[in-house]
C-alpha cells in the first residue's frame, strides 16, 4: 500500500518536474526571440535603415514660426522676450489683433 502511495507521489512529482522544464524552455524561446529582435533593430539602426521623419524643430525655431504667424518678422523676439515690459506690450497687442 506504501509503494503504490510512492510511485503515485514519484509520478506525480516527475509531471511536475516536466512542466517545469517546458515552463523553462518556453521562457528561454522567448527571451531568445526578444534578442534578437534586438540585435536585428541595432542593426537596421547602423545600416541607415530606419524610417526617416522630419526632424523636430528646435525651440526657436518653434518661436520664430509663431512670431511670423502673428505678423511680427522684423521684430528682434529675443531681444523682446528679455525685455520683461515689451514682451508684456507685445503679448498684450497680439491679444487684442
Amino acid at each position: 500500500m506504501e509503494t503504490d502511495f510512492f510511485t503515485a507521489l514519484t509520478s506525480k512529482i516527475n509531471i511536475i518536474i516536466i512542466i517545469i522544464i517546458i515552463i523553462i524552455i518556453i521562457i528561454s524561446i522567448i527571451i531568445i526571440i526578444i534578442i534578437i529582435i534586438i540585435i536585428i533593430r541595432k542593426i537596421r539602426k547602423l545600416d541607415g535603415k530606419e524610417p526617416i521623419e522630419r526632424p523636430r524643430l528646435k525651440w526657436e525655431e518653434d518661436i520664430k514660426m509663431d512670431v511670423k504667424d502673428i505678423g511680427y518678422e522684423s521684430v528682434d523676439w529675443i531681444h523682446v522676450a528679455q525685455d520683461r515690459f515689451h514682451c508684456r506690450a507685445v503679448a498684450i497687442s497680439c491679444r487684442t489683433n
